[in-house]
């Protein structure tokens, strides 16, 4: 029930441009990672943030930390082998698409600035961000690396917006497709 009420706020307020807590509206947001995707797929931005990614996640740690730095790295690795399909790629294709990969970039980055934290603290503290780190890097980066849309992923995409359009417009919409 609050997931739903929830859903119709922000729902309302993407539709009205509002600000929540003085925030920027969701159109404002989708504008901005509309902005980063499509940066992703200049081929000196995604090698620069991958660089980014290889010097944030540091040297290989002893210890536990090895494990979620392994996993890390290995979807670090991922990403550059992923690289001929995104860089340089069609904007509608890394649009369609993207959203894997930045969400991807923030995973790896969110695991090495966790096991950063543990060196910098030490103690009781560091064994916490380990623990974090490694059932972070459990959880969201042992999948394969995301692949960049297809022509099938960009037509669909196209007929999802067309029918929901369709949909909001107050027009007929039917299972599958615009209507």
């Amino acid at each position: 029930m609050c997931r739903a009420v929830e859903d119709d706020v922000v729902r309302t307020l993407s539709r009205t441009g509002t600000r929540l807590d003085g925030g920027p509206s969701l159109e404002d947001t989708h504008r901005e990672v509309t902005r980063i995707v499509t940066r992703l797929a200049e081929p000196d931005h995604y090698d620069a943030v991958c660089a980014l990614l290889r010097a944030g996640l540091g040297d290989r740690p002893d210890g536990r930390a090895a494990g979620a730095w392994d996993i890390a790295d290995e979807a670090l690795r991922g990403l550059v082998s992923a690289r001929a399909e995104w860089a340089g790629a069609d904007p509608a294709c890394t649009v369609a698409g993207g959203w894997v990969l930045v969400d991807r970039v923030a995973r790896i980055r969110l695991t090495a600035a966790l096991l950063a934290q543990a060196r910098a603290r030490g103690g009781n503290d560091a064994g916490h961000l380990v623990n974090a780190a490694r059932r972070y890097a459990w959880n969201w980066l042992r999948l394969p690396p995301p692949e960049a849309a297809t022509a099938v992923h960009v037509r669909r995409t196209g007929e999802l917006a067309a029918w929901i359009g369709a949909f909001t417009a107050g027009g007929p919409a039917t299972e599958g497709g615009a209507g």
